[in-house]
């Protein structure tokens, strides 16, 4: 007892408070609770996109991006109930969550290959990723069809957008430049195709201030590729440039008559020619259609070709198809032309001041016709045959008038001109000569030309022969007697002397011929007279 005096007494006493100790762990779960709520406050909505494929997508790892920057992420990827298709879940960030709306569009980004270059190649490394588009907003969403080719990307800078409708797209694609005299001043967007299938509309955006140089006269036209034409002037390529010849383009040009017009709007429509020379042919005013009946053969006359009045294109071809006069019993081929009236520069008394384009132009042609105006089919190329129509006045022509008991007006046709009348000539020319070959053929090749030259080979064979056997002795026996000739000569000569004794002689020999032949005459003469003197002699005559 005497050892444990010295040690104080513990007492036991119930604590009345909360240990410190315990604030670590509540502090934490305080933490813990608070992080969570605060997640699931900024928690966005769940979204379903549905994709033909899930190539590069993963649940986990794949984001959703918008302008380069995450907000949301792929939760899970699985197939459709009826395995058809993708559907890929994806949480958002709360701060889109008021994007997620009807007006939306995803689509996967990865690499692509189009007119206007490589686009994705960040992908190769980082992976593939989903990009939203918020669109221009809407009803709340959670489910969305995802598109498998990007939307056409609305521009940010300025500039105006038209719609460009043609019969097909071809080689242009976003990206494709435009070209206004050759320097690019913007770009196609995309293209669609319309409701009913039958054409397509190519969306284009052009920069400012280049916009305000598209007006109502504006032609637009392909410039994609190489353009090749055969025509008037022989055959023409042209390309427009180099990115035009790989990746595809569309320039675009206004008339003169144009640049005093205002500006078009943006969203205007226009047509996409297929090349230049189509654009600018087309007329620039009202068009006004004519009726031409050619009797003859049109070959080489196609959709398209031109109309001309001296020689300047006044409009095209719209149509040409044959037509049979059940009454007449006459098979015609007529053609529809779609003519411009601005471009036959009417004075100005004669244009129509009151819109009236169409009976002001009427009267014209009236006026024209009756002073010998015709339609005739006129060759524009040796080369490749193809035919215009040409307007002309031919003089002392017959009586016409334009008729307007037809379709459309019809306008008095003759035959074609003096080159295709020589063309005409020149083929029957090569008629006759192929028959004159055809008759030669059959000449050579008949038994008279073979009996002839089996004849002819058979006399070539006897002069053979007679040249190689009876000619060299006859050479021989002409040899001697070119010889015995000589020999002779040589003989007369020297019975008749020398050179000087012949020329001394000679004139007193010449002179005693001469006096016997005047002295044979004498005799004749006598004789004619008395011829009994040959029996009684000179005396008995003279008596």
């Amino acid at each position: 007892m005497s050892d444990r005096q010295g040690v104080p007494e513990a007492r036991l006493r119930r604590s009345r408070g909360v240990a410190l100790v315990w604030l670590v762990p509540l502090a934490a779960l305080a933490i813990v609770v608070w992080l969570g709520v605060r997640t699931l406050l900024e928690r966005g909505p769940v979204v379903t996109i549905t994709f033909e494929t899930a190539e590069g997508l993963e649940a986990g790892r794949t984001k959703v991006r918008h302008k380069s920057v995450d907000v949301g992420t792929v939760e899970s990827v699985k197939l459709a109930d009826d395995l058809s298709k993708v559907v890929v879940t994806a949480r958002m960030d709360r701060n889109v969550a008021s994007h997620v709306t009807d007006g939306a569009k995803f689509w996967v980004v990865r690499p692509r290959l189009s007119p206007g270059g490589i686009s994705g190649l960040n992908t190769i490394v980082s992976g593939s990723y989903i990009e939203m588009d918020p669109g221009g907003g809407g009803e709340p969403q959670g489910d969305f069809k995802g598109l498998e080719e990007p939307p056409i990307e609305q521009p940010t800078q300025s500039g105006k957008l038209f719609t460009l409708i043609s019969k097909q797209s071809g080689s242009l694609g976003p990206g494709s430049p435009i070209y206004y005299r050759g320097i690019v001043v913007g770009e196609v967007l995309g293209s669609t195709l319309t409701d009913d299938g039958q054409s397509v509309h190519i969306q284009v955006y052009v920069r400012a201030p280049h916009d305000r140089l598209v007006h109502k006269l504006t032609r637009f036209w392909n410039a994609s590729g190489i353009s090749i034409s055969a025509g008037t002037q022989g055959i023409k390529a042209n390309v427009e440039s180099l990115q035009a010849l790989v990746a595809g383009g569309v320039a675009f040009d206004t008339a003169t008559e144009g640049l005093d017009t205002p500006a078009s709007q943006q969203g205007s429509e226009f047509h996409l020619f297929d090349d230049e020379a189509a654009a600018r042919a087309e007329p620039l005013g009202d068009k006004i259609l004519f009726q031409v009946n050619f009797q003859g053969v049109v070959r080489g006359l196609n959709t398209g070709s031109s109309v001309e009045m001296k020689g300047i294109g006044i409009g095209q071809v719209t149509d040409i198809h044959l037509a049979y006069n059940a009454d007449t019993g006459i098979l015609s081929t007529p053609a529809t032309l779609e003519i411009d009236p601005s471009r036959l520069g009417l004075p100005d008394g004669l244009k129509p001041a009151d819109g009236d384009v169409q009976g002001k132009f009427y009267d014209v042609l009236k006026r024209l016709i009756g002073e010998g105006l015709r339609a005739r089919l006129a060759t524009a190329s040796l080369l490749t045959g193809q035919r215009i129509v040409s307007l002309e006045m031919v003089p002392d022509a017959a009586p016409a008038e334009l008729r307007m008991d037809t379709p459309h007006p019809e306008l008095p046709a003759v035959d074609g001109g003096d080159l295709d009348a020589l063309m005409g000539t020149a083929t029957g020319l090569m008629k006759s000569v192929h028959t004159l070959v055809e008759h030669v053929d059959k000449l050579v090749g008949g038994k008279e030309m073979q009996h002839t030259l089996a004849s002819l080979d058979h006399v070539m064979a006897n002069i053979d022969h007679l040249t190689s056997t009876d000619l060299p002795p006859l050479l021989k026996s002409l040899n001697q007697t070119a010889d015995a000739a000589t020999t002779a000569l040589g003989s007369a000569n020297h019975a008749l002397g020398g050179p000087g004794q012949r020329d001394s002689e000679l004139p007193g020999m010449l002179h005693e011929l001469t006096e016997a032949a005047r002295s044979v005459r004498s005799l004749a003469d006598f004789l004619e007279e008395h011829p009994e003197a040959l029996l009684q002699g000179k005396s008995g005559a003279g008596k």
